[in-house]
């Protein structure tokens, strides 16, 4: 691949280090929770896990923690090690953070293209006639997800569909609620809901009877969701820049520390010339993908024996369908223009 690394490199990046906690049914933490300042967060967090008399579990200290938009709270370890022992043993600890505590393994996001939607949900009727979307694989490990971006295709359908790395930052997204860019917070929002049209916060966008038009992200003479609003234009430049940065690391980073990743060869080999290349369908080009650059990455052989990694990937892995609006871009833009809805 042209410009990028063959393989993922071993560092203890600041997800390794992270432990996310939420009340179950994805509660937001009460508000005793949120009162508190860092240091005491802390203090709490640590007293749970000296609670439990466990010497593996007391060795873990959390360092630091704070309370996210959504209502959880996301603490950190000193090492990727460290973080790797709290998840693994959270049963053991979680009951003494809260009753209701329920501590968030993290996933590794991978989009499949051009799957047709009549395989995962056979009743799907989509009004434009879509036949076509995109699947995003959750893998319960970095390791796990780099098997199945290194391999590059996956058989679906009797047809090899193109595999990537999913970064959900490369979309650009627009709370309907507050109409603010950034992470779609949907039920956790806590800003007022503003209307898009004239940035009244008494009143709803369809409700709106204003003449005037006037953002409510910039304050300009245009509604919140113009192409001409400088904050737009903004959000452009740092999706544009996120996925630079994605096709330059396709891989996530793997962590240094010994576990059981799973696997992390499916049986590929770089395509050494422009005659083992091999066709597939539904590959991402410049056209369909809007301007996104696409390097290719090497393709395992449809006629290769199942191996046992293949096999163990549904150990690790956990799909998920989500319909896309668009067949294959997984970087779009999420409108939230109350003409179309």
């Amino acid at each position: 691949m042209s410009g990028t690394s063959s393989a993922a490199a071993s560092i203890e990046s600041p997800k390794h280090k992270e432990i996310v906690i939420r009340y179950k049914g994805s509660k937001a933490v009460p508000e005793v929770w949120r009162k508190l300042r860092p240091s005491e967060l802390v203090q709490k967090l640590n007293e749970a896990l000296a609670s439990t008399e466990d010497t593996l579990i007391m060795a873990a200290k959390f360092k630091a923690a704070r309370i996210n938009s959504r209502g959880s709270i996301v603490a950190h370890k000193e090492t990727a090690a460290q973080g790797e022992t709290l998840r693994r043993h959270k049963e053991d600890w979680k009951g003494f953070v809260a009753t209701e505590a329920d501590v968030m393994l993290p996933v590794y996001l991978v989009i499949v293209y051009g799957i047709p939607i009549k395989s995962v949900d056979p009743g799907n009727k989509t009004a434009d006639g879509q036949k076509d979307g995109s699947l995003v694989v959750d893998c319960k490990t970095p390791e796990g997800a780099n098997v199945l971006i290194k391999g590059g295709t996956l058989v679906w359908s009797h047809g090899l569909r193109v595999v990537r790395r999913h970064d959900p930052t490369c979309q650009l997204i627009r709370c309907l609620k507050c109409y603010q860019y950034g992470k779609c917070k949907g039920t956790f929002c806590t800003n007022k809901k503003t209307c898009g049209k004239c940035a009244s916060v008494e009143h709803n966008t369809e409700d709106c009877t204003s003449s005037v038009p006037r953002c409510c992200l910039c304050h300009g003479a245009h509604y919140a969701w113009s192409k001409q609003c400088p904050k737009y234009k903004d959000e452009i430049r740092r999706v544009e820049v996120a996925k630079a940065e994605l096709n330059a690391r396709p891989f996530y980073p793997e962590p240094c520390y010994e576990v059981s990743p799973g696997p992390s060869v499916v049986g590929s080999r770089p395509a050494e010339s422009q005659n083992d290349k091999m066709e597939t369908d539904h590959i991402p080009t410049q056209a369909n993908q809007k301007g996104t650059s696409w390097t290719g990455v090497p393709t395992a052989s449809q006629n290769a024996p199942r191996s046992r990694a293949t096999e163990d990937l549904e150990e690790y892995i956990l799909v998920k369908a989500r319909k896309s609006k668009t067949a294959n871009q997984p970087l779009r833009e999420i409108s939230t223009n109350p003409r179309k809805r």
